[in-house]
């Protein structure tokens, strides 16, 4: 079940069960009881029938209380929307057939009275919704009149339909769109958002041209494909024939503010702009990666084999640890919930493997930031004893074994931090997936600055291996016992390799990458390790 991601302190809003949808669960047995036999309700039992209804309404309330749907707002009702309220009918419909026929026995009521209540309930539900949606429409629909902007659309795919969509909710004046393109041989003649598929690229010229004969003028062609190959195929069958009648070209993605680009940022269309490659995810055969760093491109190799390895390691061992220590789960999100309140676990945004934001997953320990009297709290009084407990000995972190067994994370690696405390140009140690516990926090944790910190986690990426691993995992067990210590020969290590090597990078030669399978070439040091250059 899918529920929407909200900041702890929000997380009580929101309605979750409407009066009408009571309404409807204690009509709904009645309509039910009388599509399948109008006389069942005048000589059946009046207790029976009550017990009947009552039950049904309570497990209507129940189930649109876990399935949340009284908190969809009418007029933006999605497909989503209507599958989570038929979830909700059928689990109403089969709560109220294990009680009443189990429980109550009732030998009167037609055997096919649950399936009649799952259609009559599911019915009611989508239709109050529907009517609703309805006149919150007719209500806010306005004149189109006024001039407008013609745009054809090249690509018939779920993004164009998006888009004719949010046309459509924009006060005129507003873009019209005309018209659809696709190659697709299948679509032609079929409507998109009640917008016709006219043919093909081929028939851009003839289409514009029918359209200026009406006096109708096409203004812009916006390309909706979403992959790289078909939008610059769409562009060079367009450019030249756009450019001569002087019709504006662009790409939707651009447009909607979609193509991943920083804001402010400006190259022309297609160029990279990532500054990591994208690869296989965090379990895959990756042997090389490059990244733009300030001291130039920098090429990293590291052993697949070993991470391959890892990766089953981390799923066995998660999964084997969320059972271990599922009384302790339990126990923790007791006291949590009585000390802090509910959600009991949170999530926060930080960055991943190759840079992707992914969400990691921590029991909450700080109370809601806005008190009673709606004073913003500092951090000093919304941290309890319980949380205070939890943060030094570690339980905080016990969630993210959710985040390893999905592959978010892993089980040693750096870790993730957050976007704003990233530092500016900071990529080489995205290069492993984020752990639950690092070698930076084996060596110093909370001790360490964030400059060492970074060389911590750099010389973990450069000699990650099972051996450094196995230490990792016998100071984090020692950890909760002998508290944060730093370290001071590995963080020795640790800065004067980061020093060699940002006073080597200058002076290395161009990239020479490191193919699938080969082995990393050996360092100036002497010393096996996971950058190269050639």
């Amino acid at each position: 079940m899918r529920f929407s991601r909200t900041p702890a302190s929000l997380a009580h809003y929101g309605r979750q069960v409407s009066l009408l949808d009571i309404v409807l669960g204690f009509a709904a047995p009645l309509l039910a009881a009388a599509l399948r036999d109008v006389y069942y309700l005048t000589r059946t039992d009046p207790v029976d029938i009550a017990l009947y209804v009552a039950v049904a309404t309570a497990s209507t309330v129940a189930a649109a209380a876990y399935f949340r749907i009284g908190q969809v707002a009418t007029r933006f009702l999605s497909r989503y929307d209507v599958l989570q309220t038929l979830k909700a009918a059928a689990a109403a419909s089969v709560l109220t057939a294990a009680v009443v026929f189990s429980v109550a026995r009732l030998d009167a009521a037609p055997r096919s009275l649950p399936a009649l209540h799952f259609l009559v309930l599911g019915a009611l539900l989508l239709g109050s919704r529907a009517l609703g949606q309805a006149r919150v429409r007719s209500r806010d629909a306005g004149p189109v009149d006024g001039p407008s902007e013609n745009v054809v659309i090249v690509g018939a795919n779920d993004l164009a339909a998006l888009y004719i969509r949010m046309m459509d909710c924009v006060p005129s004046p507003r873009p019209r769109v005309l018209a659809l393109l696709d190659d697709d041989h299948t679509l032609h003649g079929r409507s998109v958002c009640g917008r016709i598929v006219a043919g093909g690229l081929e028939a851009t010229q003839a289409m514009v041209a029918e359209y200026a004969t009406h006096g109708v003028v096409v203004n812009r062609i916006v390309i909706a494909y979403v992959d790289e190959l078909s939008r610059r195929r769409a562009m060079g069958a367009l450019r030249g024939f756009c450019e001569s009648q002087g019709v504006v070209i662009e790409y939707l993605i651009s447009r909607l503010g979609l193509s991943g680009r920083p804001a402010g940022g400006s190259s022309p269309e297609g160029a990279p702009q990532e500054s990591l490659a994208r690869g296989p995810g965090p379990g895959g055969a990756l042997t090389s990666e490059r990244v733009t760093t300030d001291h130039g491109p920098v090429a990293w190799s590291r052993r697949s084999a070993y991470w391959r390895a890892r990766r089953a390691v981390d799923v066995v061992g998660a999964g084997l640890a969320m059972l271990l220590f599922a009384p302790a789960f339990c126990l923790i999100a007791l006291v949590v919930f009585v000390d802090v309140g509910a959600p009991v676990v949170f999530w926060q945004e930080r960055v991943g493997y190759l840079g992707r934001r992914i969400n990691v997953h921590k029991f909450r320990t700080l109370r809601n930031p806005v008190g009673r009297a709606g004073r913003v709290l500092p951090d000093r009084e919304r941290l309890s004893g319980v949380g205070r407990f939890l943060r030094a000995s570690r339980l905080d972190e016990l969630p993210q074994l959710y985040d390893i067994l999905f592959g978010e994370m892993t089980i040693i690696g750096p870790r993730p931090l957050l976007p704003v405390d990233l530092p500016r140009g900071e990529t080489r140690r995205h290069l492993v997936p984020p752990g639950l516990t690092g070698w930076a926090q084996v060596n110093g944790g909370k001790l360490v600055t964030a400059e060492e910190k970074s060389a911590l986690d750099e010389w973990y990426v450069r000699n990650a291996s099972l051996r450094v691993d196995l230490r990792i995992l016998r100071l984090t067990a020692l950890a909760p016992f002998r508290g944060d210590r730093r370290r001071r020969r590995s963080l020795e290590l640790a800065l004067q390799e980061r020093a060699a090597l940002n006073a080597e990078a200058p002076k290395r030669p161009a990239l020479v990458a490191v193919e699938s399978g080969e082995r990393a070439p050996r360092a100036t040091n002497g010393r096996d390790s996971l950058i190269s250059s050639a």
